[in-house]
């Protein structure tokens, strides 16, 4: 019996040692396996080994401070105002008012000059494909596909020259269509197919400055200088239509915090707002008074900021959905602004005194210099560049107050980047 007990004893330990030895073999195991599936691969430089796995390590990303990088001279071009990035392609294209050319740039540099119609204006571009558009002022809208001119979109009036000149133009993902705004006609929006025609949407209201498109709902936003009217349409009729102020200019629209957000130019005294918001679930306006006037506005989705530039009082305004959450100082005469949305800085153009301000959630963390007069700005959300077109240009006004532009060459853009930690 003693014997037996003291194998029974020892057969214990024996067992107690085998399993403890058994569980880092388990755990080794457990962890390949996981590795395989829910991890990236490790291996030495040249191995063709897929066996070895390692934990994946998450290191977040971290943006810098932007850097100026170049100042590109754009050949050909004469007073250039407007740039516009392709999301998908990262194509940039400048609008070179006096010149009737468009300027393409990529990765920080010219790639080429292409020939359009009279006076581009404003550049817009597709959020699903390569496709670019620019308004011609008096010369229809240019189609880009990447950097092949594709066609030239006309207008084509119920009555010849019922309207004409082109200002803004908007593609819309849900349906296909483009919606392009005339300034003539009392204000009318074509819808093209591609470069044909399908219908003309007479508004009556006066010049239509710009057109944006919700990409969720599918529904056209359209915003009526004139009279401070928005007007709503799906497909090709219009449903709804109402007051937002006067003078509404530029736009943006928040698909993600549901929110338009309009900066009016041409306040009066019944209508003082140099902002208004609209609800896209509800089209509740709330309007907010900061300044004479502003000019752009650009939305930062991932942290709900719409910035407004305010010429007059050298501010920019920055809300997050209907609430103003502060003014903050600019350089002379701020004019563009555009926002890189991975990183969360914005872009201010300051046209008096060539300097571009530089935000970072609703604070100004620092002041990078430009070229002479800038005025448009854009991001590349695929290479991290920023663009800002410089027109350098001389304003000069006579003796009975008319006043006038001398366009200056060259024309050009400055080039800026965030980097990244590490790279």
């Amino acid at each position: 019996m003693k014997s037996l007990s003291s194998f029974l004893k020892h057969s214990k330990k024996t067992l107690l040692i085998l399993f403890l030895l058994t569980i880092p073999l388990l755990l080794l195991i457990t962890l390949s396996t996981f590795s395989q599936t829910n991890r990236i691969q490790a291996q030495p430089t040249g191995s063709t080994d897929t066996s070895l796995y390692l934990p994946l390590i998450y290191n977040p990303v971290v943006y810098l401070p932007p850097e100026f990088v170049s100042k590109i001279d754009l050949p050909g071009a004469k007073c250039p105002h407007e740039i516009g990035v392709n999301p998908i392609t990262g194509i940039a294209y400048v609008a070179n008012h006096e010149s009737a050319n468009v300027s393409l740039l990529k990765d920080g540099a010219f790639i080429s000059t292409i020939s359009t119609g009279e006076w581009p204006t404003l550049v817009s571009s597709s959020s699903i494909d390569n496709q670019s558009f620019v308004t011609n002022l008096h010369g229809g809208v240019s189609r880009f596909q990447g950097t092949q001119f594709v066609g030239t979109i006309q207008a084509a009036p119920a009555t010849p020259g019922a309207y004409f000149e082109p200002f803004s133009a908007a593609y819309n993902p849900v349906n296909g269509y483009t919606y392009i705004a005339y300034l003539g006609g009392g204000g009318v929006v074509q819808v093209v197919d591609g470069t044909q025609q399908v219908a003309n949407i007479p508004l009556g209201k006066g010049w239509i400055l710009d057109v944006e498109v919700d990409p969720v709902t599918g529904l056209v936003y359209v915003s009526n200088w004139e009279q401070g009217f928005l007007f709503i349409i799906e497909d090709t009729t219009v449903i709804d239509s109402f007051q937002i102020g006067w003078g509404p200019d530029q736009m943006a629209l928040d698909e993600v915090g549901r929110y338009l957000y309009i900066a009016h130019s041409s306040p009066n005294s019944q209508y003082p707002q140099n902002i208004s918001i609209t609800n896209l679930d509800n089209n509740q306006v709330t309007s907010i008074t900061t300044s004479k006037l502003s000019r752009r506005v650009a939305i930062d989705r991932t942290r709900g900021l719409a910035y407004f530039t305010n010429p007059k009082q050298n501010t920019v305004s920055i809300v997050r959905g209907s609430s103003l959450l502060s003014n903050l100082p600019t350089g002379d005469y701020p004019w563009g602004v555009a926002v890189h949305e991975d990183s969360g800085y914005a872009f201010v153009t300051n046209k008096e005194s060539n300097t571009v301000t530089v935000l970072l959630e609703g604070k100004v963390v620092e002041t990078l210099p430009a070229g002479n007069v800038p005025l448009g700005v854009a991001t590349d959300p695929i290479s991290r560049y920023v663009y800002v077109v410089n027109e350098n240009s001389h304003e000069y006004c006579d003796e009975v107050d008319r006043c006038f532009k001398d366009c200056l060459t060259p024309a050009s853009v400055s080039v800026y980047r965030i980097p990244i930690k590490g790279e």
